[in-house]
């Protein structure tokens, strides 16, 4: 007799019980038979198969598992032997088009947001991690980190042109962003009081009055940079969202905060990121046009191979210059392999393993382009 259920979760490989049946027939065993100390009827009978069957367990010696499958074991002798560490690119692309060195401020802070997937996207046409998700197989009674982030910035921009945040409440729940029943309008009012505090911190920096834009259009080093920054005020460039501060907010705000000061016209020469968690004021940089040069030159080295540039672990390296490299190691490998909230770290990231594997790929290469890119950022950015 053989009886088998899926025991693990293959979205979070979290623990699934077994049908209820299942769950009975082991109790009745438990219950009519002895045990030796430190043995159930669940260790005794149940065996926990491998995700894979190329598993080496399967092909192990002094394993409880075997497999028969010649297949499987040339799948395991493959993964296992040298082409494993074959780099993703034998050599460099050849350069990009020409129609790629002019791009905007938002096509640039895009590229560094995630240089791999860039690099996959633009140049070979990948994209990897697109898959589309499974639907949920419960009714939520929670929001995700996405749609509640969502909710927070909706909120927060109407609370900011002096209108009654109370009025997105049926326009939500029409969308399904809230839980149904009571029980919506209870996430709806923590959100909205989590909001609310925000909004007031905004004020005392002035923000309401930061609505000002310039359009610039920059000749740098060959290429041509252009767009509009927004919420200028006379005192400085805003920068807000109702979020706790990532390594990416930092970087976007920077390369920002270096076009502020390369275009002059009198403008400001601060700028202010305000965040859930923290805010920080970049002062003035008297050589923005060198460090945008230096940015925009890593972006087309990273069109033709990938770059070792992860905004996590390169800002973790970057903001431990003056600690020894063994610390700044430790703190790039804690972004790598430690994600927010119980996710995955940075290294997990799909686009990233395609073009660097599992191992962080923290060689010299790394430190020089983080040091060289993000150490200017930190010497500039302080608490306001």
């Amino acid at each position: 007799l053989y009886l088998s259920y899926v025991g693990q979760s293959i979205r979070d490989n979290s623990e699934l019980p077994p049908s209820v049946l299942v769950s009975e027939l082991l109790d009745a065993v438990q219950r009519g038979f002895e045990f030796q100390e430190n043995e159930t009827a669940a260790s005794r009978l149940v065996v926990k198969h491998r995700l894979q069957g190329f598993n080496p367990a399967y092909f192990s010696e002094g394993s409880p598992l075997f497999s028969y499958s010649a297949e499987n074991f040339r799948a395991l002798a493959r993964r296992n032997s040298a082409t494993d560490t074959v780099s993703f690119l034998a050599e460099p692309l050849a350069e990009a088009s020409n129609e790629l060195k002019s791009l905007t401020i938002e096509e640039l802070a895009r590229f560094y947001a995630n240089p791999s997937a860039y690099f996959l996207e633009r140049r070979l046409g990948l994209k990897p991690g697109s898959s589309v998700l499974p639907l949920e197989d419960r009714e939520p009674f929670g929001t995700d980190a996405l749609d509640a982030y969502l909710l927070r910035q909706e909120m927060l921009e109407t609370m900011l042109r002096g209108e009654d945040a109370w009025t997105l409440l049926p326009l939500l729940r029409s969308r399904g962003m809230l839980p149904p029943a009571n029980h919506g309008e209870q996430v709806f009012l923590t959100l909205l009081e989590e909001v609310g505090e925000f909004a007031e911190t905004l004020r005392t920096h002035e923000a309401v009055g930061a609505t000002g834009q310039l359009p610039f259009d920059l000749e740098i080093g060959g290429f041509r940079l252009f767009g509009k920054l927004d919420r200028l005020s006379p005192d400085n460039q805003l920068f807000y969202r109702c979020a706790k501060i990532k390594a990416i907010d930092r970087i976007r705000s920077w390369i920002s905060h270096l076009v502020l000061n390369a275009a002059g016209n009198g403008l400001p020469n601060e700028s202010l990121l305000v965040m859930l968690d923290s805010s920080v004021r970049y002062r003035s940089v008297e050589d923005a046009p060198a460090h945008l040069e230096r940015l925009i030159g890593f972006y087309w080295q990273g069109l033709r191979e990938p770059l070792p540039f992860f905004p996590k672990s390169s800002t973790a390296w970057a903001e431990k210059a003056g600690k020894s490299d063994e610390a700044r190691l430790d703190a790039a490998l804690k972004a790598w392999k430690e994600g927010y909230d119980g996710r995955e770290g940075e290294g997990a990231d799909a686009a990233i393993r395609r073009c660097f594997g599992h191992e962080p790929p923290f060689g010299e290469r790394f430190r020089s382009i983080a040091d060289s890119l993000l150490v200017p950022m930190f010497e500039h950015g302080g608490k306001p």
